[in-house]
C-alpha cells in the first residue's frame, strides 16, 4: 500500500485542488491567468495557500525538491505580478507577465503529477518513485502542453498587440 497521508497532507491535497480548477478555467475563460480577473485572484490565493501548507510536508525529514518547485512558483508570480510596475520589460511586459502565471500552473502540476502516479491508485500506485517511466512520460506530456499553450499566448498577445500574427490581417 502507498504511503498514507497525515491530516497535514490531506489539508494541502484539497487545498491544491483550488489553484488547478482557477488555472484552466482562466485558460479556458481567457486564454491566460489574469491576476486582474476574479478568477485570476483566486488562483493566486489558492496557489499561496497551496505552497504555503506544503512546507509542513516531507518524506524526506525536510526541504526537499518539491518545496524548491513551489519557491520557483511563487517567484514566478512575483515576477509576473511586479512586471508593470518594474519598468524593464518594455513592450514585452505583458508578455512576461502572462508567461510566469503559465509557468507558476505548470510548475504547480510536476510534485501533483508525482505525487498522484506514486500514490495511485492506493492498493498499487502506477509508479514506484520520480523517475519511473510513467511519472517521467507524464511530465514531458506536461512540458509539451505547456509549450504548445505559451505559444498559443505569445501569438494571441501579438495578434492583440499588433493587430495581425505572421503578415496576416486579424479577423
Amino acid at each position: 500500500m502507498a504511503n498514507p497521508l497525515s491530516i497535514l497532507g490531506i489539508i494541502h491535497t484539497l487545498v491544491s485542488v483550488p489553484p488547478i480548477v482557477f488555472g484552466v478555467w482562466a485558460f479556458v475563460r481567457d486564454g491566460r491567468i489574469d491576476p486582474g480577473t476574479r478568477v485570476g485572484k483566486a488562483y493566486v490565493a489558492s496557489m499561496v495557500t497551496s505552497v504555503v501548507t506544503s512546507f509542513g510536508l516531507s518524506s524526506t525529514g525536510g526541504f526537499n525538491p518539491g518545496h524548491a518547485l513551489g519557491l520557483v512558483a511563487l517567484l514566478l508570480m512575483a515576477v509576473g505580478a511586479a512586471a508593470p510596475g518594474l519598468g524593464v520589460f518594455g513592450r514585452a511586459t505583458e508578455y512576461v507577465r502572462t508567461l510566469t502565471y503559465s509557468a507558476s500552473f505548470m510548475v504547480l502540476l510536476v510534485p501533483g503529477i508525482n505525487e498522484t502516479l506514486t500514490r495511485l491508485p492506493a492498493d498499487k500506485p502506477l509508479a514506484d518513485s520520480p523517475q519511473s517511466p510513467v511519472v517521467q512520460a507524464a511530465l514531458a506530456t506536461l512540458l509539451g502542453l505547456f509549450l504548445c499553450g505559451a505559444t498559443y499566448q505569445v501569438l494571441r498577445l501579438r495578434a492583440r498587440t499588433y493587430g495581425h500574427v505572421g503578415g496576416l490581417p486579424n479577423r
